[in-house]
């Protein structure tokens, strides 16, 4: 076993290497990434500037931040930008109207929501098994950042898998993003917050006022959710096609930072970068940092994309005739990087 895993390790490290070796030897190709400056969902590309692994894999990167993900995906339709990191789920709402994005390489290989209940509301069934607990929900009130959006629909995955009426038998309540979320969370406008990171860490683990009722990265809630791909980089097809070299040298630099910010050793220093990034305090973002690092995967893996695609048609953003599969959804020269990383 000592051995299989030592040469797995050796090929990944030689398979990069000789990839690095053929960038260097030739000029640095611009290359413009969005991403989310300061979230952890896309700390990715900051590790790889930080560390010098666009420039060791042959790209010169401009990172430019973004607010919300439509505007991010905005500039990717009009060539603002060549490649982003965003959540699978919309990506392929839209490849369902239309577009023609592909995933590059996996980022993030869990859900990134959870369900967090007030520590001082009356949960009655907050020892049972899911989705028994969440009949604690129903005449509650329950925040998401906007109505009708894909967190909402996670929400009312729940509710449904516990035979209550997502409509009829829970108030929803608009609370905008984390900071006011958060704010309505102390406020007691709301008895449960669908959060994400920076409000998982927050509410659970540092002001301590909620309990964190499912936790989807550990792969709890719908069994759609044990097996998923939250987070991945991807690029238009017509990009792809026509500078397979730029998003090849891309993909090896993902795969390379991945594997690093998984590394224990590696640890202290990943926390600085983000620390660099963000305007917390560092003790929440080591908090933070240990609570997600385990998730962020390079290996490619089609179950869990497939899981997505039935995600998104369970809650009506993808027509059933148009669900993609694994193979239209993933550019097909990314293999060469996610097989490499997954040892095949």
């Amino acid at each position: 076993m000592k051995r299989s895993l030592l040469g797995l390790i050796v090929c990944l490290s030689l398979g990069l290497a000789t990839e690095a070796a053929k960038a260097q030897s030739g000029a640095l190709i611009p290359i413009k990434a969005g991403y989310f400056k300061g979230s952890i969902l896309t700390l990715t590309n900051d590790v790889a500037v930080a560390q010098g692994f666009y420039k060791k894999h042959g790209l010169e990167v401009e990172l430019i931040n973004f607010s919300s993900g439509p505007d991010e995906l905005n500039a990717l339709v009009s060539g603002g930008i060549d490649v982003l990191t965003w959540t699978a789920t919309p990506i392929m709402k839209v490849n369902a109207k239309g577009l023609d994005i592909q995933a590059i390489n996996p980022n993030v290989g869990a859900p990134a929501y959870s369900l967090v209940a007030r520590k001082d509301v009356d949960r009655p069934n907050r020892d049972k098994p899911y989705p028994q607990n969440i009949l604690d929900l129903k005449g509650k009130v329950i925040g998401v950042p906007a109505r009708g959006a894909d967190i909402e629909m996670v929400g009312r995955l729940f509710l449904k898998e516990a035979k209550l009426d997502p409509d009829r038998d829970v108030t929803w309540l608009a609370v905008g993003a984390t900071p006011t979320g958060i704010a309505a969370f102390k406020a007691k406008r709301i008895d449960y917050l669908i959060a994400w990171e920076p409000g998982q860490t927050l509410l659970v683990d540092v002001e301590k006022i909620g309990d964190m009722m499912v936790d989807q990265r550990k792969g709890e809630g719908s069994p759609l959710f044990k097996r998923f791909i939250s987070n991945v980089s991807a690029a238009r097809r017509s990009q792809l096609e026509k500078e397979p070299e730029k998003f090849r040298r891309y993909a090896a630099a993902m795969v390379e930072t991945l594997q690093f910010m998984k590394k224990p050793e590696n640890f202290e220093r990943v926390l600085q970068i983000f620390k660099s990034m963000s305007g917390l305090d560092e003790s929440t973002l080591r908090l933070m940092l240990k609570n997600n690092i385990q998730y962020f995967d390079p290996k490619l893996d089609c179950k869990a994309l497939e899981n997505v695609a039935d995600f998104g048609v369970q809650i009506g953003d993808i027509p059933a005739d148009k669900k993609p599969t694994c193979k239209s959804f993933v550019w097909e020269q990314s293999h060469k990087y996610t097989d490499l990383a997954s040892g095949k």
